[in-house]
């Protein structure tokens, strides 16, 4: 539950089930990701400095360790991505 951790940062385990990589305004490389744990799915946004550090990671499936802050969008709560491991290389 993301909601519970609003403005505050947080650690969660997941593995990728969809991602959408895009370009910014200025053309830097971004990502917008989805994660499952085993109580559901959640959002993760990697913004270009973190994308540029952890983008060769994205290449399976996971399961990754991701920290950060949680943003909420207008009620919908996402993790903003800092951090990022590969669990099980």
């Amino acid at each position: 539950d993301l909601a519970r951790h609003r403005g505050r940062r947080t650690r969660l385990a997941g593995w990728m089930i969809t991602h959408k990589p895009i370009r910014t305004n200025r053309g830097e490389a971004m990502e917008f990701v989805s994660l499952e744990d085993e109580t559901g799915v959640f959002e993760a946004t990697f913004f270009p400095d973190t994308y540029r550090r952890y983008a060769h990671l994205m290449l399976t499936a996971g399961p990754y360790l991701v920290e950060g802050r949680v943003d909420d969008d207008f009620g919908h709560c996402t993790l903003s991505v800092e951090r990022m491991k590969l669990i099980c290389p």
